[in-house]
């Protein structure tokens, strides 16, 4: 069976540079690094993100992950310093979802130069669809530099205020 990038990207994911063919393919991998994370300014907001769990912000801060297989979904396990965040991501037909909490977002995925670049078009909440205005947008990419793979992930809201960011390397254990 086919790794889920795999099903997802089709042809293309033998575009995508080694490293990162390696993450999507090879699942049971532990992948560790550092971050930077930061978070939105408003005080609310900020307020929200530390109820909610979200890592902390602050620079250099120990990352891992480690993507598993369930039949046809992939859980995403992430750690930022003892913060874990963890989401699955299952396909249907080419188009990738991911679910974390009550959040369900259908991404896009496209090659640019060997790097592969998601963003969100369409956000559920409990299953319910939500108005574009009112959705989240994740904009991430992924890439490799000095053997490295270098990610940057942003999530945000239509109306463009940031909530957290996060980017940062990793390298397989």
């Amino acid at each position: 069976m086919a790794a889920l990038y795999e099903s997802v990207l089709g042809s293309d994911f033998g575009r995508l540079l080694p490293l990162l063919q390696r993450l999507h393919r090879n699942h049971d991998l532990l992948w560790q690094g550092e971050a930077d994370i930061q978070w939105g300014h408003h005080p609310l907001l900020r307020a929200l993100l530390k109820l909610g769990g979200l890592p902390r912000e602050g620079r250099g801060v120990p990352c891992s992950v480690r993507l598993s297989a369930d039949g046809t979904r992939e859980c995403w396990q992430r750690n930022f310093a003892g913060r874990a965040m963890v989401s699955w991501q299952h396909a249907d037909q080419a188009m990738l979802f991911e679910s974390f909490g009550p959040f369900r977002l259908r991404l896009t995925n496209r090659l640019v130069s060997g790097r592969l670049v998601q963003r969100s078009v369409a956000t559920r909440f409990l299953g319910l669809p939500l108005p574009k205005r009112f959705g989240l947008r994740v904009r991430a990419h992924e890439q490799v530099r000095d053997g490295q793979m270098r990610f940057d992930v942003s999530i945000g809201l239509a109306c463009g205020l940031r909530l957290i960011r996060y980017r940062g390397w990793l390298v397989a254990q």
